[in-house]
């Protein structure tokens, strides 16, 4: 078998409808639409911290003397 499978729809083709109606109505149901791909735009900005890491304060501490 070379992964990609075989040719479902075409051997049942009233099947994809069918699926597509039971999808839409868990997805209404859960209320899942609409379905929004834009998430990362109403995400906070994430700024880096405002003080050194652990590790560069260890090294400057090191080289101090």
């Amino acid at each position: 078998m070379d992964g990609r499978g075989h040719g479902l729809a075409a051997e049942h083709p009233g099947k994809l409808p069918e699926l597509e109606a039971a999808w839409r109505a868990a997805a209404e149901k859960y209320h899942l639409l609409p379905l929004d791909d834009g998430y990362a735009g109403h995400m906070p900005a994430i700024s880096p911290p405002a003080y050194p890491p652990p590790a560069q304060i260890a090294r400057e501490s090191l080289n101090a003397d």
